[in-house]
C-alpha cells in the first residue's frame, strides 16, 4: 500500500562534508556555486539506481515511481495524478575554502590528480572548486508518510550519495565527494541515519547497499546496482590526506588503463605521428580498450600498416554524445580517522549494438577528419572485463601506498 496521504509535509536534513574538491558551474563560469538543482538531479540518479532492484528491472514501473515523486516532462506520472515534483530542496555550504585548479595550485602539481580532473585540473584551468567544511541539505517530501516505500527510498539515496556518491563535475572520478554525516528529522533533530565513523563502518554500510541487489541477473539498462556490482575500500596507512588518497587512486588508474591499452595494442609505438596519406591507406584501425572509461576520450590509436605510429584522435559514439564510466571514485573524509577511498563498479549496458560485428566508434583528429573505428572483439564480447580486473587488482595487490580495507563481489 503507498503511503500517500494528500496534506502529508515530511522534512528532513542530510549533512554531509566536502571530502574532495568540488566543481559546480553556476552562473558565474569562473566559480563553482553549489546549486539545489544539482543536488536533486543527483538523488534523482541515486534513487534510479537503486530502483533498478527494488522493482526488478521493469523499466515502466521506474519510470511511474520516479514521475509520482519527481515529477515528469510529459505524461509518466499521469497515472498517478501528479506531475510536479513531490521533492524540494534547499541547501547551504558552510566552512569551504577556495581550491585552484591551474597549475599554481596543489592540484595542478599532483600526476593522479590531474589525471583524474582533466579539463577541471591543469594550465588552461578556468574554474575554481571548493574543498572542505560541509553542506547542509534540506529535504521537503509532499504526500508521502514517514515510514512509507517512498520516504525510506529518500532516505536510502540519500544515505549512498554520501558513500559513494558526489556532486559537480568529475564525481565519477573522485572530485566532489560528499561524506554522510548525518540524516535527520528537520522538525525534532532525530538522527534517522548516522554516517560512518571508519573504514569497516563504511565497507559495512556498503555491504548492506549491494548485498540486497536482487533484482535480474542481466546487465541493467542504466548505470544501477545490480547483482554485478562490487566494490574495494582502500586507504593510506596513516595518512589523514583526502587529496593524497585521491593522487594515488589516480596514479594507480592511469597506470592500469596504459598497461590495459598495450595487452590489447598491435605493435608498440615510437612516438611519431601518422600522416593524412598514411591513414587513408590504413586497412582499419581499431578503438582503444579504454573506451569502456567512458566516452568522448582522448586515444593514441595504431594501424595494421603503420604499427610503430599512433594517430591521437578523440574517441566518441556514433550516435550518443557521451557515455559516463561505470567505475565510480568516492573519497570519504571521517572526523577521527583516517580518510577512505571506495572504487565502485555499477555497470550497465554500456551503448545499444555494442556486441554486434558491425557497431563502430568515430574517432576526430586534430584536424577533424571522421575516422570509424572498430570496436576489438574481447571488448564487444565482455565490454567491462579490464574494469572487473581493476578492481580485482585493487582488491588483491593494490600498489604502495594504497591498503586494501575491504571488498563486495571481487
Amino acid at each position: 500500500m503507498r503511503g500517500k496521504v494528500a496534506t502529508m509535509l515530511e522534512k528532513i536534513e542530510a549533512e554531509y562534508g566536502i571530502s574532495s574538491p568540488l566543481y559546480c558551474r553556476g552562473a558565474f563560469q569562473g566559480s563553482s556555486e553549489i546549486r539545489a538543482t544539482s543536488f536533486k538531479g543527483v538523488l534523482r540518479f541515486w534513487w534510479r539506481a537503486l530502483a533498478w532492484s527494488w522493482f526488478g528491472g521493469d523499466l515502466q514501473r521506474i519510470q511511474v515511481e520516479e514521475a509520482a515523486l519527481f515529477g515528469s516532462a510529459g505524461g509518466q506520472g499521469a497515472s498517478r495524478g501528479s506531475k510536479q515534483s513531490a521533492v524540494w530542496i534547499r541547501m547551504r555550504a558552510e566552512g569551504e575554502a577556495p581550491w585552484p585548479g591551474d597549475e599554481k595550485g596543489r592540484a595542478g602539481r599532483q600526476e593522479g590528480v590531474a589525471y583524474l580532473g582533466y579539463g577541471l585540473i591543469g594550465k588552461k584551468a578556468k574554474a575554481e572548486g571548493i574543498f572542505g567544511g560541509r553542506l547542509v541539505v534540506t529535504i521537503s517530501i509532499l504526500g508521502f508518510s514517514r515510514g512509507s516505500r517512498e520516504f525510506e527510498g529518500i532516505l536510502d539515496a540519500l544515505e549512498l550519495i554520501g558513500l559513494v556518491g558526489g556532486l559537480g563535475a568529475k564525481t565519477r572520478r573522485g572530485f566532489g565527494s560528499l561524506a554522510l554525516q548525518a540524516i535527520r528529522s528537520a522538525g525534532t533533530g532525530e538522527v534517522l541515519r548516522s554516517g560512518p565513523k571508519d573504514a569497516k563502518e563504511l565497507e559495512g554500510r556498503l555491504k548492506w547497499f549491494f548485498s540486497r541487489c536482487d533484482g535480474p541477473s542481466h546487465l541493467p539498462e542504466y548505470t544501477a546496482l545490480s547483482p554485478r556490482a562490487k566494490f574495494v575500500v582502500l586507504r593510506i596507512a596513516d595518512r589523514k590526506d583526502p587529496i593524497e588518497l585521491l593522487d594515488a587512486l589516480g596514479k594507480e588508474l592511469r597506470r592500469y588503463a596504459r598497461d590495459a591499452e598495450r595487452s590489447y595494442a598491435v605493435g608498440e609505438p615510437d612516438g611519431r605521428r601518422v600522416g593524412m596519406d598514411e591513414l587513408k591507406s590504413a586497412m582499419s584501425l581499431e578503438a582503444p580498450v579504454g573506451a569502456v572509461l567512458g566516452l568522448p576520450r582522448k586515444a593514441n590509436l595504431r594501424g595494421q600498416s603503420w604499427r610503430d605510429r599512433t594517430l591521437e584522435v578523440t574517441v566518441s559514439p556514433r550516435e550518443h554524445d557521451r557515455r559516463g564510466s561505470p567505475v565510480f571514485i568516492h573519497i570519504h573524509a571521517f572526523r577521527s580517522d583516517a580518510p577512505a577511498a571506495v572504487v565502485a563498479f555499477l555497470p550497465g549496458k554500456f551503448l545499444p549494438g555494442m556486441n554486434k560485428s558491425e557497431f563502430k566508434l568515430i574517432g576526430r583528429t586534430k584536424e577533424g577528419k571522421r575516422i570509424e573505428l572498430v570496436v576489438p572483439q574481447a571488448i564487444r564480447e565482455e565490454p567491462f572485463r579490464i574494469l572487473e580486473e581493476f578492481i580485482r587488482r585493487l582488491r588483491q595487490c593494490p600498489v604502495e601506498p594504497l591498503v586494501t580495507v575491504g571488498s563486495y563481489g571481487c
